[in-house]
């Protein structure tokens, strides 16, 4: 049976998910190319060196498209790199919102911490990202836990006030 042209051949998940991974890596949200992988059963949650995944780097690079239809394939919204930080951690710290909201709602586990004891409170509220900070406290999120310097979430927000004239 001859192929479609343009369709992905058939091949290995642990090598469409290392494509998925790369496509995920570059500049272009390419959505439907990431639908092409995922239909064709790509691992969603192969990792890179650090042990970031697609749905990581789709939060760090803002690839919406993909970002989508990783949750949407059910890819593990909890998973920790090695440095212990999530897609959530991530979406909260560089102000991603609408990745965050999503993440929260698809069920991520708010209260997760990375190696130092960080949560994604405590990633907004570093940066000031305000509206993150509300919705994760909205959902539950543990607001007087103390990372590894006991520093709560709250005394990180001042310190990100100080630091920014706000």
């Amino acid at each position: 049976m001859a192929e479609a042209a343009g369709s992905t051949p058939p091949c290995n998940v642990e090598v469409l998910g290392k494509m998925l991974l790369e496509l995920t890596k570059g500049e272009t949200d390419n959505g439907a190319k990431a639908n092409e992988f995922i239909d064709a059963g790509a691992n969603l949650n192969t990792l890179d060196e650090n042990r970031n995944t697609a749905l990581m780097w789709a939060v760090a690079k803002c690839h919406a498209n993909i970002f989508d239809k990783l949750i949407a394939a059910k890819a593990d919204i909890n998973h920790q790199n090695k440095f212990g930080v999530t897609s959530l951690m991530s979406a909260a710290g560089n102000g991603h919102k609408n990745a965050a909201i999503k993440l929260i709602d698809a069920g991520a586990d708010i209260n997760l911490r990375d190696e130092y004891g960080g949560t994604a409170l405590m990633f907004a509220a570093c940066y000031g990202h305000d509206s993150i900070v509300g919705k994760l406290s909205d959902a539950g999120a543990e607001v007087n836990h103390k990372d590894g310097g006991g520093r709560t979430a709250r005394c990180l927000a001042m310190g990100s006030q100080q630091t920014s004239g706000n």
